[in-house]
């Protein structure tokens, strides 16, 4: 009996250190585990974030070429119609940040604008400078790449306009001016307008912009005239 009871202690103690062998290796076993994992966590987060920073937002320069899809909406005397017609735009733009953090630029300018249609044997011509203010909200997709949506308002003087008539008009002059009350009577066109903008612009590696936008003018260019326009924008920056 006294053997017996010793075999069994013997067995007891071995089962027992087996045990304790066993959950050590299970312990660093965990241990590496938890270190590989904090491993793996680490470089998971430090992924590189594209931020502005102050050396970011910085002035730019625009100059740019549109070209305009004209629409001019007529209502007199009980009817009405569209007439559509282009425009091509020569412009500069100076965009300076009003913020050294965030991305917000006012962007004063000034355009010339050559308006053209040719309808019903009628040439219609005019030349405008503009004077446009956008503010502007830039965000950096990537190093080289930024959207620039804009809103802004403009002033346009209206330099010279007119209608030039083929012979098939049968009329005693060939042209007519648009700004002369001699010739247009009560519906002489307006010198000065004003109006709105909308759009947004793609720098690229800031160095080229595409953009599309939505003109709107204010008032009317003659008692019966309104227009708006959609404008397509290639530019230069630097």
């Amino acid at each position: 009996m006294k053997q017996f009871r010793i075999i069994a202690c013997a067995i007891i103690a071995g089962v027992c250190t087996a045990a304790s062998a066993q959950k050590v290796i299970t312990l660093d076993q965990l241990k590496k585990n938890q270190q590989q994992k904090g491993q793996t966590t680490q470089a998971t987060t430090t992924r590189p974030k594209t931020t502005f920073s102050t050396s970011d937002v910085e002035d730019f320069n625009t100059l740019y070429f549109q070209y305009n899809i004209e629409t001019m909406h007529f209502s007199s005397g009980g009817y009405s119609g569209n007439s559509t017609g282009s425009a091509i735009t020569f412009g500069y733009g100076h965009a300076f940040g009003l913020s050294d953090n965030v991305p917000v630029y006012v962007e004063p300018g000034a355009a010339l604008q050559y308006f053209f249609d040719s309808e019903n044997g009628v040439k219609f011509q005019m030349l405008s400078l503009k004077i446009p203010v956008n503010l502007i909200y830039t965000w950096k997709v990537s190093d080289n790449v930024c959207i620039d949506p804009y809103f802004g308002l403009f002033m346009r003087a209206n330099l010279m306009a007119k209608d030039k008539f083929d012979k098939s008009w049968g009329s005693p002059t060939s042209s007519v001016n648009l700004f002369s009350k001699d010739d247009m009577g009560d519906d002489t066109w307006n010198r000065v307008q004003a109006g709105l903008q909308v759009g947004v612009r793609v720098r690229l590696y800031n160095v080229c912009t595409l953009g599309f936008g939505f003109s709107q003018d204010f008032n009317t260019i003659s008692e019966s005239t309104h227009m708006h326009s959609f404008d397509f924008t290639l530019g230069l920056n630097f």
